[in-house]
């Protein structure tokens, strides 16, 4: 989507509340994080892609309709197992973002399986790195139920 300057400023401010230490993160890195709604206190689940090298993989598709896979996945690791999303678009150059919560932080895994499971959409943030200027804003479906296993497998209710 093409913004407007005041609607790319009012992104801005916002991400900036969703992600106040933003500064701080490196190019081309995929933070997933919780975000609570003030109005409603609904929780949702937003990653922020911080594009560097790898922007120009999204930034040519900005306004076109995104399609992408959702795809989750456990991996062990020596403090337990990381839950591993990628989300996968149907672009012609088929970029994949991978996020990954680790697994030695049950508490955030926690609250993140809990705002997976309460909702059927996340929201991606593309960012370009320099100046964090918000590229694209995008919703993207997916069925929690698919990945209940996978949820099951990270042991966060034991």
């Amino acid at each position: 989507m093409l913004y407007t300057p005041e609607e790319k400023k009012r992104l801005k401010d916002l991400l900036y509340q969703i992600y106040p230490d933003i500064d701080s993160f490196p190019g081309d890195s995929v933070t997933p994080t919780v975000h609570i709604h003030k109005r409603n206190e609904d929780s949702k689940v937003t990653v922020l892609f911080l594009g560097a090298a790898r922007l120009n993989e999204f930034a040519k598709y900005a306004g076109a309709e995104a399609e992408a896979d959702i795809k989750m996945s456990t991996q062990a690791n020596g403090g337990g197992r990381d839950l591993i999303i990628n989300i996968e678009f149907q672009y012609p150059n088929h970029p994949v973002l991978t996020a990954i919560i680790p697994g030695g932080d049950m508490q955030r895994q926690q609250v993140v399986v809990d705002a997976l499971k309460a909702s059927s959409s996340m929201i991606l943030w593309v960012v370009a790195y320099k100046d964090n200027e918000v590229v694209e804003v995008m919703e993207l479906d997916y069925d929690a139920g698919e990945f209940a296993k996978v949820f099951d497998e990270l042991n966060i209710y034991h």
